[in-house]
């Protein structure tokens, strides 16, 4: 995406532990978001209909602290923020050093109920990104789920991953000068992490 070089440029010059972490508003990211997803409504005609409606819902952006590899049944819980309909969610991964061979699957659920909703699979030779989530464009990591899935506010769902040798990224931990993400977190294994994915929730409504 366009503005992926530009954030990479950036944060080659800064400490991934000392950027300050400024949270942009709701209007900020649907209009900053604007032109990416105009692209990506390019490629994919279904979401078309939707394309200047959508929204950042949720978001746990900051410079990648921890990875996992994917074999380690990593999930990530979430509240839904907004009615409407959930189209997309994206990951940061980086490649572990072994051939990317096959799909990653990203299956989202019912946190409660573990009620699978919905499924969206992702080209692995093509995940890799950054050390970062940008919070003005669409990265590599992204997800499409078609049909999307009908959400609610104050809903809880999951996400998990699964697929070949790269790995997921995590933010640090509080402790280690991150953030939390308050509306879920993380798992790998069945362990809660203390360490929440790197990820962005995508509604149109």
């Amino acid at each position: 995406m366009r503005s992926l070089l530009c954030l990479a440029v950036a944060l080659s010059a800064c400490s991934t532990r000392t950027l300050p972490f400024v949270e942009p508003t709701k209007a900020d990211l649907a209009t900053a978001l604007v032109h990416d997803l105009e692209d990506l409504s390019s490629s994919s005609p279904d979401l078309a209909p939707h394309a200047t409606t959508i929204h950042v819902d949720q978001s746990h952006v900051e410079n990648a602290g921890w990875w996992s590899d994917l074999s380690n049944h990593n999930a990530q819980t979430f509240t839904v923020g907004m009615d409407g309909t959930l189209v997309g969610i994206e990951c940061l991964f980086m490649d572990n050093g072994g051939p990317p061979l096959g799909p990653i699957t990203l299956d989202v659920a019912n946190d409660a109920t573990l009620m699978k909703l919905g499924t969206a699979v992702l080209d692995a030779s093509g995940a890799t990104s950054s050390m970062s989530l940008a919070l003005d464009s669409i990265g590599p990591g992204y997800f499409k789920l078609s049909p999307g899935i009908a959400v609610a506010a104050g809903q809880k769902l999951r996400f998990e991953l699964s697929g070949p040798t790269l790995f997921v990224a995590y933010g640090y931990a509080p402790f280690e000068g991150g953030t939390d993400y308050p509306g879920g977190e993380s798992h790998s294994n069945g362990w809660t992490l203390g360490r929440d994915f790197l990820f962005k929730t995508f509604v149109a409504y």
